[in-house]
């Protein structure tokens, strides 16, 4: 098979590729924004694309440039940078896929060769954005791979501890909040309240029933589902409600003032993913923070070998650096220093 040449970095296609692909909006998703890099000088090199034994789909001045093979390896390269993007591919038609990725590879292939033949990447500005791209990657790539020096690991008992205290808060977790159904009627004393609460468990708990034959059916607010996110009602009297525990129930509340017969007629708990979904998410950022912690441990040991001095005086603003100046030169009278000290520190706690 005949060879083509061009310049290009180090990276995987698949990355460019992913770009390129044209009328596959799926991809979208996936894209991140650069990173920012500084300047840094690189070495370009040439690489040999040789085109992939299988048959011959695009040609390019009458030589094959794409093959069956390319196209498989290049998707290979994008399921295994990208996960998620095969489990989204799932459902679209392969040779529909295999033609947005031939699209892709076309494009990617003329703009390289026009880029080479006219010049553009020999000009200063693209070689300084080609160093920045460089450097930007060395840096991701060095922290990839630093990071993974640290061996750490996390327990399914450390997994289910987390996953019982953080099951609230954290996204997707929660399917459903619970919470008290609840209905009421404000009144304007408690003797009233209490009376119309009697005549409601005397007629085995029917609210609205009794409502209606007192004539204040009107006069009913319908919390509906009342739980800690609920908004739009007094938040004590919120916490009242979710705090009922039988149901159904008619109960007596009074909060700020405001007195309440409120009806509670059911009572969901709050439903949570199952666990053994989420185990290995869970245990994966985990093991993420444990790696981070001792990351920070060891930039600090690194710092200390490599004697790394940060002059702290440079980020204090003019102001608060008048007033340190101004600390360090107040004790004139028989002051003795180490009050001269004291005072230095507070200036520096009062503007820090």
């Amino acid at each position: 098979m005949n060879a083509m040449c061009h310049k290009t970095l180090m990276v995987s296609g698949a990355v460019i590729t992913l770009m390129l692909l044209p009328g596959c909006a799926i991809f979208d998703s996936f894209k991140k924004k650069p990173q920012e890099a500084p300047t840094s000088v690189i070495e370009e090199k040439e690489v040999s694309t040789t085109v992939l034994p299988g048959e011959v789909i695009v040609t390019m001045d009458g030589k094959p440039a794409i093959s069956s093979g390319t196209l498989e390896v290049e998707k290979e390269n994008i399921f295994k940078s990208n996960p998620q993007v095969k489990a989204a591919l799932a459902f679209m038609d392969p040779k529909v896929l295999d033609r947005n990725l031939t699209d892709g590879l076309v494009s990617q292939m003329v703009v390289d060769r026009a880029v080479a033949e006219q010049g553009l990447d020999q000009s200063a500005e693209y070689k300084a954005e080609l160093a920045d791209a460089y450097k930007a990657i060395k840096r991701m790539l060095n922290a990839k791979y630093f990071g993974q020096m640290f061996k750490v690991s996390v327990s399914d008992d450390e997994a289910r501890k987390f996953y019982e205290a953080n099951k609230d808060t954290m996204p997707g977790l929660l399917l459903s909040q619970g919470g008290v159904v609840a209905a009421g009627i404000q009144f304007d004393s408690e003797d009233a309240a209490r009376d119309f609460i009697n005549r409601v468990k005397a007629q085995n708990n029917d609210f609205k029933k009794v409502a209606q034959q007192e004539g204040i059916a009107d006069s009913i607010v319908d919390f509906k589902m009342v739980n800690n996110q609920s908004i739009g009602l007094d938040t004590q009297l919120r916490d009242k409600i979710v705090a009922i525990k039988t149901v159904p129930t008619t109960d007596l509340i009074v909060v700020n003032g405001a007195v309440w017969a409120i009806y509670a007629s059911a009572k969901e708990i709050a439903k949570y993913r199952p666990f053994e979904q989420v185990r290995e998410a869970i245990k994966q950022e985990l093991e993420k923070n444990k790696r981070a912690e001792l990351f920070e441990v060891e930039i600090n040991k690194l710092k200390d070998k490599y004697n790394v001095v940060i002059d702290e005086g440079y980020f204090k603003s003019a102001e608060q650096a008048e007033a340190v100046e101004a600390a360090q030169t107040q004790p004139s009278r028989g002051v003795a220093t180490a009050d001269a000290s004291v005072e230095y520190d507070k200036a520096a706690k009062r503007l820090a």
